[in-house]
């Protein structure tokens, strides 16, 4: 039987040298986070949580502990000018809005709370 050795350890390399090590690939940072609640009625510690909506006057909300939308499904995010100072501009993939369409329709009259942290 005859086995090349030369030539196996050519194409351990050359796919080496083409694939790179996954240990040496630098992971992407994370710009932000943005995740939308919808209002709960429910009073447990484990499906519902009280927030604080922060304005000049604080509102208490409660809201579910699980996102409807998560930054997953953000497709683009962008600061734009709007009168009296900026907005956030965000657009979501389409299984997004079909998500958000049917907890809003489940939710009549209930508030979304948005969340949303960048970094400086």
């Amino acid at each position: 039987m005859n086995f090349y050795a030369h030539r196996f350890n050519l194409y351990l390399l050359l796919a080496l040298t083409v694939c790179g090590c996954a240990t040496h690939k630098k992971k992407p940072d994370v710009a932000g986070a943005i995740r939308v609640h919808v209002e709960s009625s429910g009073n447990l510690p484990t499906t519902a949580q009280t927030i604080s909506v922060l304005r000049s006057t604080p509102v208490r909300l409660t809201v579910g502990i699980d996102p409807v939308l998560t930054e997953v499904n953000l497709i683009k995010a962008a600061l734009i000018e709007a009168p009296g100072g900026f907005a956030v501009r965000v657009q979501f993939d389409e299984s997004a809005t079909w998500m958000l369409e049917q907890a809003t329709a489940r939710n009549p009259g209930k508030h979304l709370a948005i969340f949303g942290q960048w970094r400086g």
